[in-house]
């Protein structure tokens, strides 16, 4: 209702389009109150703030990615909106019963846990939120994508509480595949080009 009628602005992501020949926009209105002399008000960072949508860290959208996140955070806060609903707050990963929990889950999830320890294989490194990573929570960085994550080395990251979001997938497993998805990342130091990967 606050849009209908009203002249909007949409700032591209990206020059190309995506696999599925849309153009990821930023769209911006002015406000209801303020009129046509009114700043321009993002309409993304409104919904989240309100409670209406999550953020979801697709890579395109990293740039907007804290300002988002801080919209979002308000809401999550106050249980506003999606967020006063069960199966749209964070999970605890150490809670019990919360493995089994997201293994029945499917689509965008936010979860809160400390990271155990990290494996890896030639294909990507495993953040593992549990002593046993069969029977516990585990997120996927692939190698291909650490260029993405400002070369952060997966190791560091033992120890620290993450906030993590993204598709599950099956037994318990969430892929990053962009920064945005883990809340602490971004300020952290990368680590030297010189290092091994």
């Amino acid at each position: 209702s606050w849009l209908s009628g009203r002249d909007i602005f949409l700032g591209a992501f990206a020059s190309t389009v995506d696999r599925w020949g849309r153009t990821p926009a930023r769209i911006y209105a002015s406000s209801a109150e303020g009129g046509a002399s009114a700043p321009l008000t993002s309409v993304a960072a409104a919904l989240l703030s309100a409670g209406e949508a999550r953020f979801r860290p697709d890579p395109m959208a990293a740039a907007c990615a804290k300002a988002y996140l801080a919209a979002e955070a308000s809401a999550r806060d106050s249980s506003v909106g999606l967020w006063s609903r069960p199966e749209f707050r964070p999970i605890d990963v150490s809670a019990p019963g919360a493995v089994d929990d997201l293994k029945r889950r499917k689509g965008m999830i936010v979860v809160v846990g400390a990271i155990r320890s990290v494996g890896e294989s030639r294909r990507a490194f495993y953040l593992n939120f549990g002593d046993k990573w069969r029977d516990s929570f585990t997120v996927v960085i692939l190698r291909r994508n650490l260029a993405i994550f400002g070369q952060i080395e997966p190791r560091s990251l033992v120890g620290r509480r993450a906030p993590l979001r993204g598709l599950i997938e099956t037994r318990a497993r969430l892929e990053l595949a962009s920064p945005a998805a883990i809340g602490f990342l971004s300020s952290l130091p990368s680590r030297s080009p010189a290092a091994p990967p």
